[in-house]
């Protein structure tokens, strides 16, 4: 039976070859890639559906859903324009801002035509 010693050494060195053979082939497959990706026209969302793309430059991890068409805006934020719907789910920021500050979102309110 080999010690431990030996076999850590191995597996360390082995390691690196394998770290070794990556780099080198690396740019090769990254090439390819590349070139298939442009062929089909492929986008992020088809390679990978289940993954939530950010907003570039936005720090958020996944996009923002687009409003529901069947929802009727309630609420608008003057300084932004921003709306919401008032329905269920998280609140946006600007509105818990301005629960935060002891607001009433009344003041906030879209008046709808009759």
């Amino acid at each position: 039976m080999e010690d431990y010693r030996t076999l850590k050494e191995q597996y360390d060195a082995l390691g690196e070859k394998v770290a070794a053979a990556r780099r080198a082939q690396l740019a090769t497959v990254i090439a390819e890639m590349q070139s298939k990706i442009e062929e089909f026209d492929i986008s992020p969302e088809d390679l990978f559906p289940s993954l939530k793309l950010g907003r570039k430059g936005t720090g958020e991890t996944s996009p923002r859903r687009p409003p529901r068409k069947d929802r009727v805006m309630k609420y608008r934020n003057p300084a932004t324009g921003e709306e919401w719907s008032g329905g269920p789910g998280r609140k946006p920021k600007w509105v818990l801002e301005i629960e935060a500050r002891g607001e009433s979102m009344d003041t906030y309110r879209i008046k709808q035509a009759p």
